[in-house]
């Protein structure tokens, strides 16, 4: 692949369920991430979502250095995912606790 995206989320998810049907009904995306350990995250309403074409397998090696028990995911459900991504045009970093607010466009 060889090809940065830092713009670009990528998720898998049951091709076939809801949440899946919303986010592809859907003309613009609002996400905030989800610190791990304090309250650094970063929040956009100026996205899009679609269906990626790349594939899960493609993007497999990256899953697995980043997801803890992603392998496991892929024994139990594998063939029901499919890869998704969110394109983002600019988004809002808090650096947390009086750290500073950044806003970064791409």
């Amino acid at each position: 692949m060889g090809q940065t995206t830092p713009n670009v989320l990528y998720f898998a998810s049951v091709r076939d369920s809801r949440g899946v049907q919303e986010f592809l009904a859907s003309d613009r995306i609002a996400f905030s991430t989800v610190p791990e350990t304090g309250n650094a995250h970063v929040a956009s309403n100026q996205a899009t979502g679609q269906a990626s074409q790349r594939t899960l397998a493609q993007m497999q090696p990256q899953f697995l250095a980043q997801v803890p028990d992603f392998a496991h995911v892929l024994e139990l459900i594998g063939p029901k995912l499919a890869l998704y991504e969110i394109r983002i045009t600019s988004a809002e970093v808090d650096q947390g606790l009086g750290n500073g607010v950044q806003q970064v466009t791409f």
